[in-house]
């Protein structure tokens, strides 16, 4: 009979898996994608980071109704930088468009931070919010597939 402290001789021994460093340049790594209106070849983002900055309140055109616009910056993979402004109903319109076009994707586009009607102003409310929309457009631009798609370009170009 063995002690609990020599191997068991019935045990092989098995070497463990080499670490295997994956260049992500490399074409033959990506799968091939296809999307309504690009043809089949492999498909990357065109986004490799995404910030949101500060927020500006803006009067609605009553006058009683605030809305916040969002500097939004989105570095591209060849080095250029996009700008823009959007409102959270923008966001909340690409986040549907998406879940429309991409119903078998559901689970790859997250859910926006939740609205508020009362105090949703407040620079405490605001700074979440934000944190929710930078989580929300990583997750869509640096998707190959939803980065890609007719609404991500629409609410890039417009």
């Amino acid at each position: 009979m063995s002690s609990h402290n020599e191997p068991d001789p019935k045990l092989q021994y098995i070497p463990p898996v080499p670490i295997k460093l994956i260049d992500e340049d490399d074409d033959e790594q990506h799968d091939e994608t296809t999307i309504p209106g690009i043809t089949k070849h492999k498909l990357r983002s065109w986004a490799v980071d995404v910030h949101i900055g500060d927020c500006t309140l803006v009067n609605g055109s009553n006058g009683t109704e605030k809305f916040a616009v969002w500097t939004v910056s989105i570095q591209t993979a060849s080095g250029g930088h996009i700008k823009l402004y959007k409102r959270y109903s923008e966001m909340d319109a690409l986040r549907r468009k998406l879940l429309t076009a991409y119903p078998d994707r559901a689970n790859e586009v997250p859910k926006l931070p939740p609205k508020r009607y009362f105090g949703n102003m407040k620079n405490d409310f605001l700074m979440k919010r934000r944190g929710g929309l930078v989580y929300f457009l990583s997750c869509v631009l640096l998707n190959p597939v939803l980065a890609n798609s007719q609404a991500v370009r629409s609410f890039v170009t417009e």
